[in-house]
Parts: C-alpha cells; sequence; structure tokens
C-alpha cells in the first residue's frame, strides 16, 4: 500500500465512517509491519507518544488506530434506541509524522477539554496533557518546534466569538505572533473550537523550519461527532440553573435539536423528551435549564442521531430546626430516603472540625412527602450544630449533603 493510498483511505472512511472490523484492522496494521514502527503508551486512559517511524507505515497504522483503537482516536457511536443512526469518526490531534513527537488525548473530557502537542524534540519527561509544555520550551534548540492545541466544545456564544470559523488544514499565515517565537491561531472547525500555539526555538526561525511547523499543523485532525453535548455545572443545588450546550456537525444554523433527559432510577432505558432547541450560525446551540429534581442524564439528538450523555448530579436536600428545647428535626426531601442515616455534628472550635453528636435513622411523618427524624441533644447554648448525609446513604441518585448551621 502507497502512503497515498493511505491517505486516501483514510479520507474516504472519514466520509463514511462505518466501524471497521477487527479483521479489516489487523490487514491494515499488517499492510505496514514491514516496515518499522512503535508507538510507546503514556497513559491507560487513550493518550499515546509515538515515536519515529517509516511515513508510510505511520499513516497506514494511523488510519487502523484513528478508527479503531483507544490511542487518542475512536468511533463515536449512536445511542438512538432504534439504531437507525451511523457512527461517526470521531477524534482529536495530530496524524503521526516521522522525527516528531506527539502527546495527545485525543477526545473530550468530561469538561469538554482536551489537548494535544507536537513537537520535532523530545518531550521533556515534566511536561504532560492540559497545559502548555514550559519545561520543554525552556530548552527548546534553535530548528525546535513544538505545536500545543486545546480543544474545546463549541456551543457558549460568549467563547466562540473568538473562535472564527475555519476549514482545515490551519495555516500559519492566519496565526498573530503572540511573543517573540510564539505563533497562535484560533479557529471554529466543526464543533470545537481550536486554540494552537506554535513555538520556534529562534525568535526568526529559518524558512526550512517554519515550512516543517506548517506541514505538521496540517497533519491536525478534527473528526467531528454528529452531534455533542456538555454542562456547566454539573452539580446543581436545589433552585440553581445549569446550561446545556453543544454542536452539530453540518455547522448550520437552525437546525432543531431535540434534548432528551432520563431520571436515576428509571425504569425504562429510554430516554424522554424535555425541548427542542435550535442551532446558531456555525451549529452551536445551548439551553439553561432549572435544577433536576434529581440525578438525571441529558442527551442531544439531532437528524437521528443521539450524543453522548451528560450528567447533572443533584445534592440530598437536608434540613435541620428546633422543635423545642433540646428537641430537633432532620428531614431530607424524598421518599427514598426511609431507613437511611444522617450524622448530626457539632463544631468544635478549638480544633476547628465538626464532631459527631448521634446519628438519626429517617422515617416516614404521616402524608408529609419526604423522609423525617426527630432527636434530643443536650448541648451548650451557642453551639454550631448540622446534619449531614453521607455519598454512600444519599446514593444512588443524590450525592451527599449538608444542612445549613443551626445554633443552640
Amino acid at each position: 500500500m502507497s502512503e497515498h493510498e493511505a491517505v486516501r483511505l483514510f479520507a474516504e472512511l472519514r466520509e463514511d465512517a462505518t466501524a471497521p472490523t477487527e479483521s479489516e484492522l489487523r490487514e491494515l496494521a499488517h499492510a505496514a509491519s514491514s516496515e518499522p514502527w512503535r508507538a510507546v503508551p503514556v497513559e491507560r486512559s487513550g493518550a499515546a507518544r509515538w515515536a519515529h517511524g517509516p511515513r508510510l507505515a505511520a499513516v497506514a497504522i494511523a488510519v487502523a488506530l484513528l478508527l479503531g483503537s483507544g490511542l487518542g482516536f475512536g468511533l463515536a457511536s449512536s445511542l438512538t434506541p432504534t439504531g437507525s443512526a451511523r457512527p461517526a469518526a470521531g477524534g482529536l490531534g495530530f496524524l503521526p509524522a516521522r522525527d516528531w513527537t506527539i502527546l495527545q488525548s485525543g477526545a473530550l473530557d468530561v469538561d469538554g477539554k482536551a489537548s494535544a502537542i507536537a513537537a520535532n524534540v523530545a518531550l521533556d519527561p515534566r511536561d504532560g496533557l492540559g497545559r502548555a509544555p514550559s519545561a520543554t520550551l525552556r530548552s527548546l534548540r534553535a530548528n525546535g518546534i513544538v505545536v500545543y492545541v486545546t480543544f474545546g466544545a463549541r456551543g457558549d456564544p460568549a467563547v466562540d466569538v473568538a473562535f472564527p470559523a475555519r476549514e482545515l488544514p490551519l495555516e500559519l499565515a492566519s496565526a498573530t505572533r503572540a511573543t517573540s517565537g510564539e505563533y497562535r491561531l484560533r479557529a471554529g472547525v466543526g464543533g470545537y473550537n481550536v486554540d494552537a500555539r506554535v513555538y520556534f526555538g529562534q525568535r526568526r526561525p529559518r524558512p526550512q523550519v517554519v515550512d516543517a511547523a506548517e506541514q505538521q499543523l496540517g497533519r491536525l485532525v478534527v473528526a467531528s461527532e454528529r452531534v455533542t453535548i456538555f454542562a456547566r455545572p454539573s452539580v446543581v443545588e436545589a433552585g440553581g440553573y445549569f446550561t446545556l450546550f453543544g454542536s452539530v456537525d453540518n455547522g448550520r444554523a437552525n437546525e432543531v435539536v431535540d434534548i432528551e433527559r432520563r431520571e436515576c432510577g428509571s425504569s425504562s432505558s429510554f430516554f424522554l423528551g424535555v425541548e427542542a432547541t435550535r442551532t446558531e450560525d456555525g451549529g452551536s446551540w445551548s439551553t439553561r435549564r432549572s435544577a433536576p429534581r434529581i440525578t438525571t442524564s441529558f442527551r442531544a439528538v439531532w437528524n437521528g442521531t443521539a450524543s453522548a450523555e451528560v450528567t447533572i448530579r443533584r445534592r440530598a436536600v437536608v434540613g435541620l430546626r428546633r422543635l423545642g428545647p433540646g428537641r430537633f428535626q432532620v428531614s431530607v426531601g424524598g421518599s427514598q430516603f426511609w431507613r437511611k442515616h444522617v450524622l448530626i455534628q457539632r463544631f468544635d472550635r478549638r480544633l476547628g472540625t465538626w464532631k459527631k453528636v448521634r446519628t438519626v435513622v429517617l422515617g416516614r411523618q404521616g402524608t408529609t412527602p419526604g423522609a423525617y427524624g426527630t432527636f434530643t441533644a443536650r448541648l451548650p447554648r451557642g453551639t454550631q450544630l448540622r446534619a449531614a448525609m453521607s455519598r454512600a446513604q444519599a446514593g444512588p441518585c443524590y450525592l451527599n449533603g449538608v444542612s445549613a448551621t443551626l445554633r443552640t
């Protein structure tokens, strides 16, 4: 297989990205196995550092790995219950190349962030993903190049405005000079905001060094999922709000995106429709919602394709009040907390910590919704008291919760 054929195959697979079989992946990898190469895993989570190797082998195996492995790229599968939607290729980072070291996360994390580093020098062991490779940059040789790219999810209008829509490959000509030897390029590509920084080892790099950086920037892959969803924040208190946001891969405005939810503890595996929203220019969408009553998973559905799920978590709502001299009542919203335990604590000013007073078992109180418990306690006047429910007692559908402080 020639290098041209390998690259063509990758392009075709991106256009028609049905999941390859294991035998197809093995065949493709075997086609390149006659030339030596090696990939050294850096993290089990999927990041990989690619060592030097013949370009044909790297490209061919990259095609297989990009579409079927855990080394930074993979297939984003549809979640629609009908199974009518097709998976789409999803991956963020650089294709491997001779004489370049690459370290990348390959996909957005739960916060909607990802990063990738490409360098024509060895990376300093102190540098890792999620931050600029400052240790490597401090000792960057004259002909050295480091390309550091961060990826974020589109959908927040306040952020997206700083990332003008561009198409791959990105070009240094569009970058601005940030500092001596550093160039920065921001771009909205598909459903992602791409922030690329190119560092040179000298203030005025030679033309061949600039050309090498341009070529590496051209190896940047931004293979979007068809529809994405993210949440901010992911933990919401009672009475609070959160924002769901994401994008669709055609980049068009006025596309209808359906938001669906499934509550924790639901006996059904299906999602229920919540609302429909429309995309803005560039394909981004967002919607603000009030806190759900219980930990709830959301997804976005567009043109029959469902996104991955995001989960908004709720804390147990714990209350504490005085009934009379030395008598107190603790409450937690929801009948699922019957027979659960709540810890009563007092604040120790000397140690600056909360100390256990007693444990209360919750039960029902007539037809009143929620779970309740009463207790008595002889405490000095002015003692700060609170009720706390642990994650083990609140779970699986709530996080731990703490009441407001009550002073005796």
